[in-house]
């Protein structure tokens, strides 16, 4: 592993200083999203939850994070907390399949178009993958160009990705990111349910 390790870094630009990180079980991002209890509900577990309408998006718990998700699109984090739902009632596994199972046609809103929803969670993707997005810090806009993924392939050969590769590793990505809910830090607490959410390989 070493010696493929050096062997790619030889090849890259002696400009480049590699950052090599193994995508097996990397957490690119976590976050709380905070729910309404819609009105009419009486709901004391998360689990118990089986329909969109029985919760509301109100807001992320850390409010810097939701701040760097707008930086995708405004609607961006209202659009993350449907995934999260999806997830959590559903039990989706991906954003390609979040995307599988929501997409209408005929459309009827820009948050169910498969082109546009592929679009926003690419760029989501990109950075999460090279840039501080998901952090409870100021968005710093910066491309950490020298980061180099890698995994174990079909083959067990092992694959890299670096900053030129970036397209194909964020179509794999999309694909095979994996989206959790953390239950053990999953609440009801009075009229509103925390949800504690997982974005990793």
């Amino acid at each position: 592993m070493i010696s493929q390790i050096q062997s790619f870094s030889d090849s890259l630009s002696n400009n480049i200083s590699p950052n090599f990180i193994h995508l097996k079980d990397n957490v690119f991002a976590e976050y709380v999203f905070v729910y309404h209890i819609n009105d009419g509900y009486s709901i004391a577990e998360v689990k118990k939850i089986n329909n969109k309408q029985q919760i509301l998006f109100k807001k992320l718990v850390n409010k810097q994070q939701q701040l760097n998700l707008m930086f995708i699109d405004s609607s961006f984090p209202i659009l993350l907390s449907d995934v999260v739902k999806t997830v959590l009632i559903k039990n989706t596994k991906s954003f390609q399949q979040y995307i599988d199972t929501i997409a209408n046609k005929p459309i009827v809103d820009i948050l169910q178009d498969s082109d546009y929803l592929k679009c926003k969670f690419t760029s989501f993707i990109h950075h999460l993958l090279y840039t501080n997005i998901a952090n409870d810090q100021i968005f710093k806009r910066e491309i950490d160009s020298d980061r180099v993924y890698y995994r174990k392939g079909n083959t067990d050969k092992i694959e890299y990705y670096s900053i030129y590769d970036q397209n194909k590793l964020q179509e794999l990505m999309l694909i095979q990111m994996k989206l959790e809910i953390v239950y053990d830090r999953t609440f009801i607490e009075g009229c509103e349910a925390s949800v504690c959410f997982r974005i990793k390989y």
